[in-house]
């Protein structure tokens, strides 16, 4: 499976595509300590840097081969040119490979060829220009130094789940060194919920305890195949396999649900978890189904989930909004979590009980739809979204790879959807 494209055209400032404005770099000379800080310092600059560290260990024979021609470059280049403004760099380069050189002989030590990347967007080639400024002045100062990636070609297409540049440009590193640089995030795990996603900005971990805070309830939104059902799959499957919860009540006019999806969960959890899907045929059904399956739930203090997928089309109906806006205003005392997926985030805003249901969802999950407008987003975040909500979500129908805009606490952030190969062969497909 692949995933969709962005396509890059070279200009001045960068690259230029339908996103925007891109700066591709890569590092030409390394000389950063090994104790993880230069990623915070790089995380503290606030420009949304994405960091790509690609390392590929050589044989010792090849190792050997390379430091010494690396070594002989380095030694010639000190003869002719006598003066030269980088020569104390070079001095310290000749005696680092020499080093590293004995440590390979003695089969002490195992050479690595790293290829550090990094990437900043803009809107406009102004702002890119003094972001990639900001960049290199602090990438210097912690002893990072690059050059501009040159595509090869007139342009060059790259896949929207790594998009950089290809280079050839490679760096010699002992593997001591290399651990030092590794982009592995050490914040402090938030000790409760699940694993849901990369952020985009910093690609670290994101985490969702439903049952914590000012509500339980939340909104998946997204046009027909752009991933929202499969997130809602994931969801429930992760949370009941870690205990987080014990019954759930799916109404499914689509049939894209069965039991079936989630044996593994009620295997590792015991008999404790339930789950029990309903497939109503009308909208008449439909509210029949949500009082059937709040009747249905076995104990006020398990916690527990009633999901409505379609619930777009069940807004038809008065009688079904009421209802449903009495469910997640007193949800939290019950210890229940009621997730509406619908195809457009717009649906809840076109009444006063939509405002309500919307207002009393604490998280909301937007796949790859339609555009938002001023009012949608000023429902859901004080932040400064424009650029964010405009990008191009990716993912989606029969891919395991989806992106989505996440809305909590009034904050959002852009976040990638991970999920295992066998979680997506276990929840992939619909009922026959």
């Amino acid at each position: 499976m692949t995933n969709p494209e962005i396509r890059f055209w070279p200009n001045k400032a960068g690259h230029f595509s339908k996103k925007g404005f891109t700066y591709f770099s890569n590092a030409r000379n390394i000389r950063v300590r090994s104790d993880f800080s230069y990623l915070k310092r790089i995380e503290s600059l606030g420009l949304g840097i994405a960091i790509r560290l690609c390392l590929q260990p050589q044989s010792r024979k090849s190792a050997q081969s390379s430091l010494k021609r690396m070594i002989a470059d380095r030694v010639s280049e000190l003869r002719v040119k006598k003066v030269m403004q980088n020569r104390s760099m070079v001095e310290e380069q000749v005696a680092y490979l020499r080093r590293v050189l004995s440590m390979v002989e003695k089969e002490k030590e195992v050479s690595v060829r790293a290829n550090l990347s990094f990437r900043v967007s803009a809107r406009h080639p102004v702002l890119l220009r003094e972001k990639i400024s900001r960049m290199n002045t602090a990438l210097d100062l912690m002893g990072i130094m690059t050059s501009r990636a040159r595509s090869e070609g007139r342009r060059s297409i790259e896949n929207a789940a790594n998009p950089f540049l290809t280079s050839r440009l490679n760096y010699l590193l002992d593997s001591s060194s290399a651990a030092g640089i590794v982009p592995i995030s050490f914040s402090p795990h938030p000790g409760k919920g699940i694993f849901i996603g990369m952020d985009e900005s910093n690609e670290y971990p994101v985490f969702l305890d439903i049952f914590s805070g000012r509500a339980y309830n939340a909104v998946v939104c997204g046009e027909t195949g752009s991933g929202k059902s499969y997130f809602v799959k994931l969801l429930i499957s992760r949370m009941a396999r870690t205990g987080m919860l014990r019954e759930v009540v799916i109404i499914d006019p689509l049939r894209e649900y069965r039991n079936s999806m989630f044996l593994a969960e009620s295997a590792a959890t015991g008999s404790d978890f339930r789950i029990r899907v309903l497939s109503p045929d009308s909208i008449s059904q439909d509210t029949d189904a949500v009082e059937m399956a709040t009747s249905s739930f076995s104990s006020e203090d398990a916690r527990k989930m009633l999901v409505i997928d379609e619930f777009h089309r069940m807004m038809q109906s008065d009688r079904m909004v009421s209802e449903v806006d009495r469910l997640v205003r007193h949800s939290r005392h019950s210890n229940l979590s009621v997730v509406l997926i619908t195809q457009n985030l717009g649906d809840f805003l076109s009444s006063d009980k939509g405002r309500s249901i919307l207002g009393n969802s604490a998280a909301v999950f937007s796949f790859r739809g339609k555009k938002y407008d001023a009012a949608q987003v000023i429902e859901l975040t004080d932040q400064d979204t424009e650029e964010m909500l405009r990008s191009e979500l990716a993912g989606g129908k029969t891919d395991p790879y989806s992106e989505c805009i996440y809305f909590r606490d009034r904050s959002v952030r852009k976040m990638r959807v991970i999920c295992t190969k066998a979680e997506f062969e276990q929840l992939k497909g619909s009922v026959p």
